[in-house]
């Protein structure tokens, strides 16, 4: 056998696996080694359920003056730094008689027993301030508020400081689209946040900068937890929804569950049919051969039905082990754009032919397949959480273009055939260690997607068969430990990707790349009086969605295409953040610098300048800064929450137009009040403004307004519920965006069907929380596909 070959970029590949094994052997050496410096333990009811925001405080023996406190974490479980001198510990819950103890390192459980001379006062008079800020965020307390009846989680979401929703999903401010978390397991169907009750949260936490432990594309998270559920046995839920808008919108749901012994079992169907309906007007200046002016008129309709059938369980073993399984059946029987479009050119101001374009577009979705299982524990005295997830996926879809000038006539003709399959594993340990607490892990994701596309009636465009292959190896480290400073937490991840690019089965050197990057994270939070601190540094990345990176060209008509670009980089962004909790109040800033960052572009067809082709590039670097504050007292039932941002950036491009500067800020405020009244009816209104700015190479160019109203009513002891709402109701919500690009200037006004008004009936019958506790693995691989 002759000698293996170890080239310079292989020789890099095991350097550095050797340190990261290195790293994990010297942990597993001192994994025996648990440190006298903190007390910690676990704070539970009489009946085992874990008591979350219970303060733990530390007494001095001598005198019983405060020497310093925390509270428990959603789990019970708290850590608190042991002094130097002798103390008591002091354990305190609304509702339930304190504890004064002995300190030891380990507490133990700490049973506290409900107090009945309290309780009735706690539950009538108890406020608790509304923002509290933990390690790694700020959680909203939701249970016992009236956001609890809203109606679902998406809509407790949308009345939260810094989260915002449009067409494209849920955003957190300055950050872009969360990766979210129920009970611990993370969402890869943001659908679920339709199913999920309102009444059954208890708090939602959002992490603006996490931690290593997250995938380095992760710029922001949102954690849900749920009431923990009491009794046993099976438990259902049906729920039915009609919406109004220029269409009708229906959601049907059944849940079924089962609950005995530590073992739980669910299962959930859910149907949906979705209309859609779009207005806009394009203006587009072309810089080419001669000046082009295009005016389009569009209007489309999209119809959607969606079928979901989710089942799996979560077995107890006992308090140190679980397990569990989650499978997920998706499809959508219906799936069609219909787009009517006008288009008037002019060619150096002179009348040059008028289009009339009629598309059809449907989609061919075949069944999609999730599975996740996972393991967590405890083994000798080590934390262990295991994700294995596997995912597949197979859509084909057809596009008809019937397109009609005053010179030709003509059909187009496309189809398209993609196939999606990913399978990533996560490990995570963790262990108290030096005083503090380590966690590394590793996470592997191998992600194939083939990429099919024809086309005929053009010669513009020819066919294509594109294949991307792409492999992720990500271990990581964190620590953290409280210092005479504040709580520090100090972490890196290392993220090896290898991507390889084939076009008609050849493999394409000069698109196929690997990349290798450590993604530092630091974070120092203190209480100072009534007012607890935050600072944090981190780097993040955005890669390139595999659409942005597909060659596949979409023809829009003969003076327009749209493609991706192969060879895009990822964006690394740079982001130093503070933030502060007092009391009612939270404020956050920001400043982030990005380098290689992602816009839209365009470049003119080489063999035809009048023709140009939308595609992507990567800019040097944009910075931005980012600040926001946001007020919510409780007066008695009603809850006002006042927030506002602004957005701040720097940016100017050289463009055929010349040099333009895009550095406007926007403007952002939100006005959301929630009462509840007797009778049990709760009231929500939300108000929302965004002012005109810039946005990368677009200028939002209109003001928008949005006012929503929720009503809910409970009947028979809550299990009825029934909720009327209505979006948008002033009808205020007309988007203008302006795109400077290199040779193209875009102006596009759109008009959705925004106002829309529904009802919401919702029964329940001994229903329990979702307690499946898997977490995922290679989460935000599934959101590039």
């Amino acid at each position: 056998m002759g000698n293996k070959i170890i080239t310079e970029k292989s020789y890099i590949k095991i350097s550095l696996m050797k340190k990261y094994l290195l790293i994990l052997s010297l942990y597993i050496s001192f994994v025996t080694a648990v440190s006298a410096q903190n007390i910690s333990g676990q704070v539970i009811g009489t009946n085992g359920q874990p008591l979350e925001f219970a303060n733990i405080v530390l007494l001095q023996q001598s005198d019983s003056s405060f020497i310093k406190g925390t509270t428990s974490n959603s789990d019970g479980t708290f850590t608190i730094q042991q002094p130097n001198v002798k103390v008591f510990v002091r354990v305190s819950y609304i509702g339930y008689a304190t504890k004064y103890l002995e300190s030891q390192p380990n507490m133990g459980k700490i049973v506290l027993k409900a107090d009945s001379s309290t309780l009735s006062e706690a539950v009538v008079t108890g406020h608790r301030n509304m923002f509290k800020m933990e390690k790694e965020g700020i959680i909203t307390n939701v249970s016992n508020t009236p956001l609890s009846k809203i109606g679902t989680a998406e809509d407790v979401l949308k009345y939260l400081p810094s989260i915002s929703k449009n067409n494209d999903g849920f955003n957190v401010f300055g950050k872009g689209k969360p990766t979210f978390y129920l009970n611990g397991r993370q969402l890869q169907d943001l659908s679920e946040l339709y199913r999920l009750s309102s009444d059954k949260i208890k708090s939602i936490e959002v992490i603006q900068n996490p931690g290593s432990q997250y995938d380095a594309t992760t710029r922001a998270v949102i954690k849900i937890r749920t009431i923990r559920p009491s009794g046993e046995g099976f438990g259902a839920s049906i729920r039915s929804s009609y919406s109004q808008s220029q269409n009708i919108d229906l959601n049907e749901q059944i849940d079924l569950t089962y609950f005995k012994n530590g073992f739980y079992s669910f299962a959930t169907y859910n149907f949906s049919k979705i209309d859609n309906y779009q207005k806009s007007q394009i203006e587009q200046t072309v810089k080419a051969d001669k000046i082009w002016n295009k005016t389009d008129k569009l209007e489309a309709s999209a119809r959607n039905k969606n079928h979901n059938i989710t089942a799996g369980f979560n077995y107890d073993i006992n308090n140190r082990h679980s397990m569990g399984m989650k499978y997920t059946l998706s499809f959508s029987p219906l799936d069609v754009i219909d787009t009517h479009t006008t288009t008037s050119i002019l060619s150096n101001n002179i009348p040059s032919d008028n289009i009339d374009t009629r598309t059809h577009m449907s989609h061919d979705t075949s069944p999609s397949h999730n599975i996740n299982t996972f393991y967590n524990g405890k083994v000798w005295g080590t934390n262990v959480d295991l994700n294995i997830n596997y995912m597949l996926s197979k859509n084909s879809s057809q596009q008809n273009s019937d397109e009609i000038s005053e010179a030709t006539i003509s059909k187009i003709s496309s189809k398209s055939y993609i196939k999606n399959q990913m399978l990533a594993a996560k490990l995570v340990l963790g262990r108290q260690l030096f005083g503090g607490n380590m966690r590394i892990g590793i996470e592997t994701i191998h992600t194939n997607r083939s990429d099919n596309y024809t086309i005929d009636g053009t010669a513009i465009i020819s066919n294509t068969y594109s294949t991307l292959k792409e492999t992720q190896i990500a271990p990581f480290a964190e620590y953290e430990r409280n210092t005479p400073i504040g709580q520090i937490n100090v972490g890196t991840r290392y993220e090896y990707v290898d991507f390889k690019y084939y076009n008609n089965d050849i493999l394409k050197a000069d698109q196929s790349r690997s990349f290798s990057n450590l993604f530092p994270y630091f974070s120092l939070s203190n209480k100072i009086g009534n007012t607890i601190l935050n600072l944090s540094y981190t780097v993040k990345t955005k890669r390139p969605t595999y659409r942005q990176l597909s060659n596949n060209t979409l023809y829009l008509n003969r003076f327009t295409l749209q493609t991706g670009t192969p060879t895009l980089k990822p964006e690394h962004i740079h982001d130093v953040s503070a933030m502060a909790v007092w009391k009612m109040l939270q404020f956050m800033v920001s400043w982030q610098h990005n380098n290689n960052a992602i816009i839209h572009w365009d470049e003119a067809e080489p063999n035809n300048s009048a023709i140009t082709r939308l595609e992507y590039k990567n800019l040097h670097s944009l910075n931005r800064l980012l600040a926001n504050i946001a007020l919510a007292p409780a007066f008695g039932s009603w809850y006002p929450q006042l927030s506002v941002g602004i957005i701040k950036q720097w940016l100017q491009l050289e463009t055929a137009y010349g040099i333009v500067a895009l550095n406007k800020p926007i403007l952002q405020i939100g006005f959301n009040n929630s009462v509840a009244l007797p009778h049990n009816i709760t009231i929500n209104l939300a108000m929302n403004y965004q002012s005109k700015g810039n946005y990368q190479n677009v200028y939002l160019a209109r003001s928008t307004y949005t006012l929503d109203l929720s009503v809910t009513k409970l009947f028979f002891k809550g299990a009825l519920e029934v909720n009327v709402k209505g979006s948008d109701l002033l009808y205020l919500l007309k988007e203008a965006n302006y795109l400077n690009g290199n040779h193209i200037y875009i102006q596009q006004t759109n008009r959705h069907d925004s106002r829309e008004v529904g009802i919401t009936l919702r029964y329940n019958f001994n229903l329990s929380k979702n307690s499946y506790k898997g977490s995922g693995a290679g989460n935000s691989e599934k959101y590039r596909m």
